[in-house]
């Protein structure tokens, strides 16, 4: 049977059916067994226990085909489950309270063990344990249901927060708190507002009525004002265009009388320019040759002929004098020029000579350095020397001291040699603490041989030998 929050469905089980015609194994038929959905389990009894179903038994395992019950439990996360209770008021009515959980399964098994049908009716018995939710609307009428929403609230969260809901096998959580409007108060407020509504309405409708009334006398005094206006119109209108057409006329003569006024100007402008091309002509001529100018003058007979030739020599006077000034400049500059160019010449000869006399020093310091170099090296070598001979010299005096020299072969020719400093400088490449600085002590048949010491015994100063016996 469907019962709801959180066992879905439960169903009673028949013993299950043998099948096949030689094994007789048990099975069950897919009729037989509820399909849940994707969020939703099923508890097998068996025996007197539970079992859950991991979604991996088949119609003929063992727990399926002895299973004698089968509940299907509702999985989902926060599920919401209202409560409906009923608050009594001052007034002998009631204020109708919703009261909304969170509810999830966390122990399907517990939950079909416990026989949790319907997780809202578990949480209204837990609510009306509560007695102080009861008496809150006592002292309330109907029309102050919002102090009573802030009441009913604030005790049922506090009741919640002090003693949480207890559902075997179930989380809850409460989610909200609503005091629904009684219906009373409800259908009182909805015909409070239909009266007000109709009486809105006929107030409304008498000032309509009454601004279409004084909307007509508007209009029709508007109507009366637009024909007195548009008379006025009319008639200006008339006296405007009487008034223009006689400003055209006036403007059409004027305009005459102007063209025919501007027409005579341009002519004169034009004699005007005329007059004055002409001596533009005759003083380009006399600007552009002087010469010209007085023969012009001599043939008009504002000249004479002695004065015309006075005036021709002193012009070619000045023709002359101002040749001569200008050859005198131009040598003048191509003589600046010169000594510009023998200046820059010799700026360029000290240059270099200051460059070469630059690069002579620089390689006369660089020469001397190199000469440094080399005398701190043969001081270098020298000294290293003389440190490996007294080095020498310390071993061969440790060795009498202790009385082994006659234990040790010298080499005396040889050790004379490196006693005895020579004036050669070492060469540059040699390196310092090369084989002629060691002190060798050779065996006798090395010695005879004259053979060198042997690389691999290069760094023993001497070789012991032990006595026979």
């Amino acid at each position: 049977m469907s019962t709801g929050y959180p066992l879905v469905e439960e169903r009673a089980l028949s013993p299950a059916r043998r099948s096949g015609l030689i094994q007789r194994h048990r099975t069950r038929a897919g009729e037989d067994l509820p399909r849940p959905a994707a969020h939703q389990v099923l508890v097998y009894r068996v025996d007197g226990g539970y079992v859950l179903d991991p979604a991996k038994l088949g119609q003929d395992h063992s727990t399926v085909v002895d299973a004698s019950h089968v509940s299907v439990v509702d999985m989902r996360h926060d599920a919401q489950v209202e409560v409906r209770l009923a608050i009594p008021s001052v007034e002998a009515s009631e204020f109708p309270v919703l009261v909304t959980f969170a509810c999830t399964v966390h122990n399907a098994v517990t939950v079909v063990r416990e026989g949790i049908r319907s997780a809202a009716a578990a949480l209204e018995t837990y609510l009306r344990g509560h007695r102080r939710i009861f008496e809150l609307g006592l002292n309330a009428s109907t029309t102050q249901i919002n102090g009573v929403r802030r009441d009913v609230n604030a005790q049922i969260r506090a009741f919640t927060t002090v003693r949480p809901p207890l559902v075997p096998g179930l989380a809850v959580t409460l989610v909200s708190v609503e005091v629904h409007t009684p219906a009373e108060l409800a259908e009182l407020a909805k015909r409070r507002r239909g009266l007000r509504d109709t009486h809105t309405l006929d107030a409304e409708r008498l000032q309509f009525d009454q601004m279409l009334d004084l909307e007509r006398a508007s209009g029709e005094s508007r109507l009366r004002g637009l024909r007195q206006e548009q008379e006025h119109v009319f008639v200006a209108a008339d006296t405007r265009f009487q008034n223009r057409s006689a400003v055209e006329q006036l403007h059409h003569d004027q305009q005459i009388a102007a063209e025919r006024l501007y027409a005579e100007l341009r002519l004169d402008e034009a004699r005007r320019g005329h007059l004055l091309s002409e001596v533009s002509k005759t003083a380009a001529v006399v600007a552009s040759d002087f010469r010209s100018a007085l023969l012009l003058a001599h043939i008009n007979g504002e000249l004479g002929a002695g004065e015309y030739a006075e005036r021709i020599r002193a012009d070619q006077e000045r023709r002359d004098a101002m040749a001569a000034d200008d050859a005198a400049r131009a040598r003048a500059e191509l003589e600046t020029l010169r000594q510009e160019q023998r200046a820059d010449a010799e700026r360029a000869r000290q240059g270099e000579e200051r460059r070469r006399l630059e690069r002579r020093k620089d390689a006369e310091i660089e020469s001397q350095l190199a000469r440094e170099d080399r005398r701190r090296l043969e001081e270098a070598a020298r000294a290293d020397t003389r440190r490996a001979i007294e080095v020498k010299l310390e071993l061969l005096r440790e060795f009498a001291k202790r009385g082994h020299f006659d234990l040790v072969n010298v080499n005396l020719d040889r050790l004379v040699g490196e006693l005895v400093p020579t004036t050669a400088p070492w060469p540059a490449e040699s390196p310092r603490g090369a084989t002629r600085d060691q002190l060798a002590f050779d065996d006798p048949a090395t010695l005879r041989a004259g053979g060198a010491p042997d690389t691999e015994h290069s760094d023993h100063y001497a070789d012991v030998r032990e006595e026979d016996g």
